[in-house]
């Protein structure tokens, strides 16, 4: 397992992606990376609803390297993602820049390919 995904597992122990209900908030930038050249980073504000019983989380996630970014339906009050995934694809011979994918399978609100992911925090909300 990722050390992110133990991160986030550390907090959460019953995690599952398909517990992740709505972007809250990102950030786009250009930085550079551990060698210097330009590169993509987004970071995702994403609500983790465990159910009644339960507090509304925010998970915060920072994608590093991304490429083919395309989300579509973004914007207004909510935005739901239904069948939010990250897959390691690094054993099907893709490039060595594209380690995740990450998409909504169900809406196709979001896609993406990442070289790394870095755990930031999660916070109960209100």
């Amino acid at each position: 397992m990722d050390n992110w995904l133990n991160l986030i597992a550390k907090q959460i122990p019953d995690f599952n992606f398909l517990d992740i209900h709505s972007l809250l908030n990102f950030t786009y930038s250009i930085d550079y990376n551990e060698t210097y050249e330009s590169a993509s980073y987004l970071t995702m504000g994403l609500l983790v609803n465990k159910g009644k019983e339960r507090p509304k989380l925010e998970l915060v996630l920072k994608f590093k390297e991304i490429t083919d970014l395309t989300m579509q339906r973004v914007g207004g009050s909510f935005n739901q993602l239904l069948g939010f995934s990250i897959t390691d694809i690094s054993n099907a011979g893709w490039e060595s820049d594209k380690r995740y994918k990450i998409d909504d399978y169900e809406n196709d609100v979001l896609h993406f390919y990442c070289k790394e992911i870095e755990f930031i925090s999660i916070k109960e909300i209100a």
